[in-house]
């Protein structure tokens, strides 16, 4: 019975904070000023390092010791079709961080100016720290890309860094990123509604499409845009989480046949 009690606190707690108001969302004056420059400047740091040329790039191994999942994409050739791919994979890269600029114009619109630069600082923060863990994950592990594979193959070997910055995909975790934290702040504030799923339907097709564009495009592996989108849904739905104000609810019963009184106290 007492597990039972707690279970149904638990879910008190939960529900109430789905069903939060949207002015419980805001933006700190320290902190996200420095999580926003921390991301920005160590994405923009990592870039100028790939190129200089300095960092000397992985040589591709067997591909037989890769991971099932990824071993198509070192067979065949490169043509016009994985070249245009990549160029529509960046187009849809630019669409998604527009995105995350308009939509506070919206947000604006419907709860006031106020909400609409605070929405705009999350989907700036969310970006910058996707940026900065991205970039510092490609110059940790350099891995190759498919497409270094192939070349390898062919004798034409890449010699730039950036041929090995595979992992993992910074335009898939851009869009799941972008997707997470518009979903989130749609089922925020709107409850009850069809916007939030429809939030959610466009958050999962357009993760899966960038994901198949990249991958297809032999600029990733199936892995890093696996990891990609876990690690782009991850920040885009923690980002808005953490700049809610804490609330606490508290439930009390008591148990008739024990005659004890069971106490819940939760703070998310």
């Amino acid at each position: 019975m007492r597990f039972v009690l707690l279970l149904v606190g638990v879910l008190v707690v939960l529900a109430r904070e789905a069903t939060a108001r949207a002015d419980e969302v805001g933006l700190h004056p320290i902190a996200d000023p420095i999580a926003i420059g921390g991301g920005a400047v160590t994405a923009g740091l990592v870039a100028y390092l790939a190129s200089t040329g300095d960092i000397e790039p992985t040589r591709p191994g067997d591909p037989d010791d890769l991971l099932f999942l990824d071993r198509w994409q070192t067979r065949g050739t490169l043509g016009s079709t994985e070249k245009l791919l990549a160029n529509v994979s960046d187009g849809f890269w630019y669409g998604t961080l527009a995105t995350g600029v308009l939509w506070p114009i919206v947000t604006g619109l419907e709860h006031g100016n106020e909400q609409g630069w605070i929405d705009l600082g999350l989907y700036v923060e969310t970006i910058a720290v996707i940026g900065g863990v991205t970039q510092l994950a490609r110059i940790l592990t350099l891995r190759p890309r498919p497409s270094t594979y192939i070349e390898a193959r062919e004798g034409d070997r890449e010699s730039s860094t950036g041929s090995s910055m595979s992992f993992f995909s910074g335009h898939v975790a851009s869009v799941a990123g972008v997707g997470a934290i518009m979903t989130y702040l749609e089922f925020l504030r709107h409850p009850g509604t069809v916007r939030p799923w429809l939030s959610l339907g466009s958050w999962g097709a357009g993760t899966v499409g960038m994901a198949v564009l990249r991958a297809t495009a032999r600029k990733h592996f199936v892995t890093d845009v696996i990891v990609a989108a876990l690690v782009g849904g991850t920040v885009g739905t923690l980002v808005p989480h953490l700049h809610r104000s804490r609330s606490t609810v508290q439930l009390t019963a008591s148990v008739d046949d024990e005659g004890a009184e069971v106490g819940l106290l939760g703070t998310w």
